[in-house]
């Protein structure tokens, strides 16, 4: 399962180390462009398989997910371990993602999102519950856009009392260039964030201490009809990285993804296979 969130992302919800321009605005918009594909190609199921490079190799199932023929519901089952299974509910009303419920045997995340009247998305809140700790704690994500409809700031709350200020700067073709992390007068983090002339995001930076300098968390590559083709993922800690090359079929469904290290001691090749409706 170390391999899941390279592929997770583009299925549910995008975790990039928790920069929350991307995990919330943009994976929300992306998210719902995937979705809704799906509705256009009327798929009914998708099964995820990954063979890892070594002999003998077995297929395992790493996920399937099913949707409804009216687009409302999809439900996620992953495998957590042999015998268990994760299953996760996600719930869409005209086409926006409203819902999402994420359980497993110990517990479950229930997440909600809200949207103005133009269709901008204004939180999100999530609620955790662990069963086996008796532990229960809520995040809400609040956003703000200029009239432009650019986001300039947003606030993390962690249970009504940590609050995690973020701060949006734009460029002058008014494009997210950072995202500065800031918990009373102190920055905590700062993101910085790299266009191609199409305005596709291509790399996500931030200063490294151990290395002194800017460094990339990821890269992105695109084909010409602006599909993601290559993400190269970069971790905080260390000199290695992942590489992870994705191919589609004529009507923009991925179909396979190949996952290699630097190093290349991890190679492995992913498989979506689809049913319809």
């Amino acid at each position: 399962m170390k391999h899941a969130m390279l592929f997770f992302a583009f299925l549910i919800n995008f975790s990039l180390q928790a920069q929350y321009y991307y995990n919330d605005l943009l994976a929300n918009r992306e998210t719902m462009q995937h979705h809704a594909l799906m509705r256009k190609l009327r798929v009914k199921s998708l099964q995820v398989v990954i063979t890892n490079d070594r002999p003998a190799a077995e297929e395992e199932i790493l996920l399937t997910q099913e949707f409804s023929m009216d687009g409302k519901k999809v439900i996620l089952y992953t495998n957590e371990a042999p015998g268990s299974t994760n299953r996760t509910i996600t719930q869409y009303e005209g086409g926006k993602l409203i819902r999402s419920v994420a359980g497993n045997r110990r517990g479950d995340v229930s997440t909600t999102f809200s949207y103005a009247p133009t269709g901008r998305l204004q939180s999100i809140q999530s609620i955790t519950r662990d069963t086996t700790l008796n532990i229960k704690q809520l995040e809400t994500h609040i956003y703000f856009f200029r009239k432009d409809s650019l986001p300039e700031n947003a606030y993390i709350v962690r249970d009504n009392t940590d609050t995690l200020a973020i701060i949006f700067k734009t460029d002058s073709l008014d494009l997210v260039a950072e995202e500065i992390w800031m918990r009373g007068k102190k920055q905590v983090e700062r993101f910085y964030f790299y266009y191609d002339n199409n305005r596709r995001l291509t790399d996500v930076v931030r200063f490294n201490k151990k290395a002194g300098q800017l460094l990339p968390d990821y890269l992105f590559n695109y084909d010409e009809t602006g599909k993601l083709t290559k993400m190269i993922q970069v971790p905080r800690m260390g000199s290695s990285y992942v590489t992870s090359e994705y191919y589609y079929d004529e009507k923009g469904l991925k179909l396979t993804e190949l996952i290699n290290s630097k190093d290349k001691q991890q190679s492995s090749r992913i498989t979506y296979r689809y049913t319809y409706w």
